[in-house]
């Protein structure tokens, strides 16, 4: 049995063991699919399972997986994250099991929803922090049943070692195209000016008091830390979508040999197709 047969039967074992209960945290490359496939094909019957994900390209490719693997899925349901809200109370606890991929995207909108969950929830990540553990520990008891990291992997040849580089490009100050506003009053604004005005609200979040209400949508949230991860979350994507880091990403390939693993958070772009043949 090599490395990785033996990191996916211990995952899937803990999975089974905690009965569906848990994090599993294991690097990229290890297989988190096949390591849930496995668990499934170890219940002894099918139960209601909803499936969330972050972005519509995990969707297809939890489609492909079940396809390759030769697995029935067809009381499985996958949903976009961001599709929660669209299920009440009733229709969300029908589920015996929810299954969160890249749970560690979720957002503390997204986890008030969960938390009415009465059911089994696993939370499956290959690149979660320690705050983010203690978040999801903290709003919905979940904790790591299993753990394989990028360090473990990297010993055991799975992946190979990598360097991180930072480069730094200016944001665009000229052109209008990101929107803004809301939806009575919409209109479009530059990346630096977006980027700017998110983080303005950070830093009034991040300094507001209940008795001095700098921030008028707080007055209906209670809680700080709510304000502050779903600011920083907008102004995260709003990072990922930028058009003059995605052009600088295009350039970059361009530049490289060899075989390139990309990282996005988007796939509503075509970075990859930029690839220096």
């Amino acid at each position: 049995m090599n490395v990785r047969d033996r990191i996916q039967k211990e995952a899937c074992e803990a999975i089974v063991t905690n009965k569906f209960q848990g994090i599993i945290d294991v690097s990229p490359r290890v297989g988190k699919s096949l390591i849930l496939i496995l668990a499934l094909r170890k219940l002894k019957k099918k139960i209601p399972i909803l499936i969330t994900y972050p972005t519509n390209n995990i969707k297809d490719s939890w489609e492909k997986e079940f396809v390759k693997w030769n697995y029935d899925g067809d009381h499985i349901t996958l949903i976009n994250q961001r599709s929660l809200h669209k299920l009440n109370n009733k229709e969300l606890n029908e589920f015996s099991v929810i299954i969160s991929d890249e749970c560690h995207s979720l957002s503390p909108a997204q986890l008030a929803i969960l938390k009415t969950f009465k059911g089994r929830m696993l939370g499956l990540s290959g690149s979660i922090s320690k705050e983010t553990k203690n978040s999801l520990k903290a709003s919905l008891e979940l904790v790591t049943i299993y753990q394989y990291t990028v360090s473990e992997a990297i010993e055991d040849e799975i992946i190979a070692d990598y360097r991180i580089k930072i480069i730094t490009l200016p944001l665009d100050s000229s052109t209008k195209y990101i929107l803004a506003g809301n939806k009575r009053n919409p209109f479009k604004t530059t990346e630096e000016a977006h980027y700017k005005y998110l983080t303005k609200l950070f830093v009034q979040a991040s300094t507001w008091e209940k008795e001095n209400n700098a921030l008028p949508l707080i007055d209906r949230e209670p809680s700080k830390e709510y304000w502050i991860k779903s600011i920083i979350g907008k102004r995260a994507r709003g990072i990922y979508g930028y058009q003059s880091k995605i052009d600088l990403c295009k350039k970059l390939l361009t530049t490289l040999e060899g075989k390139v693993l990309v990282f996005t958070g988007l796939t509503s772009n075509d970075i990859c197709e930029h690839k220096h043949d």
